[in-house]
């Protein structure tokens, strides 16, 4: 698994609490995610129960302008292809006790706009959902027909629209971290409300991906949401992770590299490796003064970088033993001495 050995040690349940404030969630993050097909396609897939295919999906514009001359903006439309049928998707972050009505709306907005574009004999259809990220209990009906007088004569007459709730409240932590799409992780860390929860769960995050998107979409995240949803500590060590597993994607790169024989890419992924080993050299050094640790643990960081930087060399020099590299070759390439190359073909052989 991608990145799993720079991850794999790290256990969120011996994290000690680090403050319990609430956060409240963000809606651009959400609306952003949403504004991508394939992310659309999975959310309608996994809890709408609708499967839709994404070249069969556009997106409609979400801006209207009514019969009464008052502009409705919703967050996100998507149109199925060569079908009057629209997915309604709107983010909630409080309850709104006017969501019903709004939805109405919405949804007359649409219809009205499609009718009047395309000339359709039949209304269209609309599906309307809502996501709520809040924390607390959403009590307002899915009906809009619950909303109206409850006059039993009358009851035949209602105005049926209904809209789909999504309440993360209503969904396990479990089943957003088992599910392979950004919607779900980012749920996830809606449902998290303090600085150690979130911190937890962008941790599992990266354990259990091997998508390069989803760990590019955390770095993004990192300037966002996340910086008002972690404290100092935790957001260093969530930037320490990214940047080791930067590095590590670099290192596998370059021993890729060297397997293909590519010499001219060798030498490029060198400089990029003394500049690795540089910057590394000054984060030591920073942490050391920053932090003022007893000497043992210094001692013990050192080592572990130095552990760390000595199984890259070796694997570099197995490397190069496979592509029938002389010793001369190998001790000029990786600054290795004599003996460590005797060692990697001793294991070879083993």
């Amino acid at each position: 698994m991608l990145y799993k050995d720079i991850l794999i040690s790290i256990k969120p349940e011996k994290i000690v609490a680090i403050d319990t404030h609430v956060f409240q969630p963000h809606d651009k993050t959400i609306k952003k995610i949403l504004e991508e097909k394939e992310e659309v396609v999975k959310f309608l897939k996994e809890y709408v129960k609708i499967d839709e295919e994404i070249e069969n999906i556009e997106e409609y514009k979400n801006e209207f302008i009514t019969n009464l001359f008052k502009k409705l903006i919703s967050d996100v439309v998507y149109k199925v292809k060569d079908k009057e049928v629209f997915y309604l998707i709107e983010h909630q972050s409080t309850v709104d006790k006017e969501m019903p009505i709004r939805m109405l709306k919405y949804s007359e907005a649409i219809i009205e706009n499609a009718r009047l574009n395309n000339k359709c004999i039949e209304n269209p259809i609309v599906v309307p959902i809502v996501i709520y990220t809040g924390n607390k209990k959403w009590n307002v009906e899915t009906s809009f027909a619950k909303t109206q007088l409850s006059e039993e004569k009358y009851k035949k007459y209602k105005i049926d629209l209904r809209y789909r709730l999504i309440d993360i409240n209503k969904i396990s932590k479990e089943k957003l971290k088992n599910e392979k799409n950004r919607l779900s992780k980012m749920m996830l860390i809606e449902k998290c409300r303090t600085s150690k929860e979130t911190r937890n769960a962008l941790i599992e995050i990266l354990q259990t991906t091997e998508d390069e998107k989803m760990i590019e979409w955390v770095k993004d995240m990192m300037y966002g949401i996340l910086s008002q949803k972690l404290n100092e500590e935790a957001k260093s060590e969530i930037k320490g992770i990214l940047k080791d597993m930067e590095e590590k994607k670099m290192d596998d790169e370059f021993i890729e590299r060297i397997n293909r024989g590519d010499a001219e890419e060798r030498e490029k992924m060198q400089k990029k490796m003394e500049e690795k080993t540089r910057r590394a050299e000054e984060r030591g050094e920073k942490r050391g003064e920053k932090r003022g640790e007893k000497r043992g643990e210094k001692r013990g960081e050192k080592i572990g970088e130095k552990i760390g930087e000595r199984r890259v060399i070796m694997t570099i020099i197995k490397n190069m033993l496979q592509l029938n590299q002389d010793d001369t070759t190998i001790m000029k390439f990786t600054n290795a001495k004599k003996k460590d190359i005797e060692i990697a073909k001793k294991e070879l052989s083993m």
